[in-house]
């Protein structure tokens, strides 16, 4: 029974080495009082009254670091389930390098529990990241974490995070909470409560598991995803989606259902977006998802030499697709969207983040916290043309501005959503209808970016004018492409864009008090996604 006590005090030390000091104090006082050397061999009554003065005299020198079970449940609202609990914190504050994370599904899913979830097996991950650049990105996160502190991650993306057709039917209105009303995110059809949308996607799970895992400290998850946005839209409005989260620990890109489309997602624009980011929050890191949609294999190969030349860590669920089966990402199946998956992908995805987290956790234990080293040489040569202004001071995107507001001079323009899963945006449907916008540049050469729709059906044509030069220019809106998504078209008056068209646009613009006249040219529906001015 000592020798079994001795041992389970043993386990509960931080570590080996103050495990070892305290053992060797406590000996040296049973010798003192008894005149005896202990010795795990000896036997009788002496060494059984030794092995209990030692007992005593080792909880006292040793600190408590033991798992408190009933706290942790308490604090995160749910009991572990069947398998082995996690440490998090006993007396002291922080977690210790001997405890453990939750492995999925090893963990209470709450309301995004369902029957028959996929479990993969423990070292899945071994072939599938690199864990020394899983260690590196994931460490600001996990270890301010542990400190119980506040630790924040932002999600960039289109669709896919933004959980279109994620419909997920969660709790019956009778157990989900005080007066039969739905979880926050959750709509209430025919007496159950259903995810949908955001509520339903892979970021609002893993942050459903952070807290578990965490749950004395303070997780921040803020799903910046909208539908149709690329690499090239979401980097020319980093000003617009990182603004106040300056102190971002983990930024998660999930962006390559849309980026398979070039130019939207080229291996350029996708890695503008990165410096961008970093830019804009030096002490993040990374995580990169790579999707398994139809098609996702152009960005398998434009991508991946990219994260690789960075070392930023990518959760590959073409591989995981190709090895555990299509199920995982059931893009070939009958009536199932390619590019937007069930909510079982989205607990996979969430999952296997968890599992990766869970994993470097012991790694990164102990070191130093410093932002992870991007490489400053691109890998491959940027548009400096389209460089994102992360200071723009002037900016008018989402049905929002700053600090102008747009003047509508004719016609129908309205800020609107033309689908429940897309943001707001100007959209106009009468030919001829005009708002003005006012331009102030920071610096010379001026620059000034500009997000708009195009499709292949349904869509007409948008005219922009420098009202001081009369310069003009017309975006097309319709193509041949069976998509519909935001294009990004960027304008220079610097030497890049000389002797172009684009580059004509800005000649002679006054650097401040100028105003931009946007016109719909046709019948059909215009939407001004965004512009930066830079």
């Amino acid at each position: 029974f000592g020798s079994r006590l001795f041992n389970a005090m043993a386990t509960a030390a931080p570590s080996e080495s103050q495990n070892y000091n305290a053992h060797g104090r406590a000996v040296r006082w049973a010798d003192r009082l008894f005149g005896f050397r202990w010795s795990r061999r000896s036997g009788g009554l002496l060494h059984q009254l030794n092995l209990a003065v030692l007992c005593v005299v080792t909880f006292a020198l040793v600190p408590d670091h033991r798992p408190a079970d009933k706290a942790i449940r308490a604090a995160s609202g749910a009991a572990a389930r069947t398998g082995p609990p996690w440490k998090a914190v006993g007396r002291a504050s922080l977690l210790t390098c001997g405890d453990s994370l939750p492995k999925p599904p090893d963990y209470d899913y709450g309301i995004f529990d369902f029957p028959g979830k996929r479990v993969f097996p423990a070292d899945i991950l071994d072939d599938l990241l690199s864990w020394g650049a899983a260690t590196v990105h994931l460490a600001p996160l996990l270890r301010k974490l542990a400190g119980e502190r506040r630790g924040k991650v932002v999600v960039l993306g289109g669709s896919m995070p933004g959980g279109t057709n994620c419909i997920q039917p969660a709790l019956p209105v009778s157990s989900a909470g005080s007066a039969g009303k739905c979880p926050a995110g959750a709509e209430h059809n025919d007496s159950v409560c259903v995810l949908v949308g955001k509520s339903c996607a892979w970021p609002a799970r893993l942050e459903l598991w952070l807290r578990a895992a965490f749950p004395g400290s303070e997780v921040v998850v803020d799903n910046r995803a909208v539908g149709g946005m690329g690499s090239r839209s979401i980097a020319a409005f980093t000003v617009y989606f990182m603004h106040g989260h300056s102190d971002a620990d983990l930024v998660v890109l999930d962006t390559s259902v849309n980026d398979r489309h070039a130019p939207f997602g080229s291996a350029v624009a996708h890695e503008d977006l990165i410096y961008a980011v970093r830019e804009a929050a030096p002490q993040t890191g990374f995580v990169a998802i790579l999707g398994a949609c139809e098609g996702c294999e152009d960005c398998e190969r434009s991508h991946v030499p990219l994260w690789s030349h960075h070392g930023i860590p990518v959760l590959h669920m073409l591989n995981i697709t190709r090895r555990y089966g299509q199920d995982v990402w059931p893009s070939l199946a009958p009536g199932v969207d390619p590019r937007h998956p069930p909510y079982p992908t989205h607990q996979a995805i969430a999952d296997l983040l968890a599992t990766t987290m869970s994993q470097v956790w012991p790694r990164i234990c102990g070191g130093a916290t410093e932002p992870p080293a991007l490489r400053k040489q691109p890998l491959e040569p940027l548009d400096l043309a389209q460089k994102p202004c992360t200071a723009a001071k002037v900016w008018y995107i989402f049905g929002d501005s700053v600090p102008f507001k747009p003047v509508i001079t004719s016609g129908d323009w309205t800020v609107m959503r033309d689908l429940p899963n897309k943001p707001p945006a100007w959209i106009a449907f009468t030919q001829g209808s005009k708002m003005t916008l006012q331009l102030t540049f920071e610096v010379a050469p001026a620059r000034l970016a500009v997000s708009y729709l195009r499709s292949y059906q349904n869509i007409s044509d948008m005219s922009l004018r420098i009202a001081s030069t009369g310069r003009e220019v017309v975006l097309k809106g319709l193509w041949k492409s069976k998509l519909s998504t935001s294009e990004t078209v960027w304008f220079s008056g610097g030497e890049e864009q000389e002797g172009t068209a684009r580059g004509k646009f800005l000649q002679g613009v006054r650097m401040s008090n100028e105003t931009l006249e946007v016109t719909a040219v046709g019948n059909g529906k215009v939407k001004l996604v965004g512009v930066v001015v830079c």
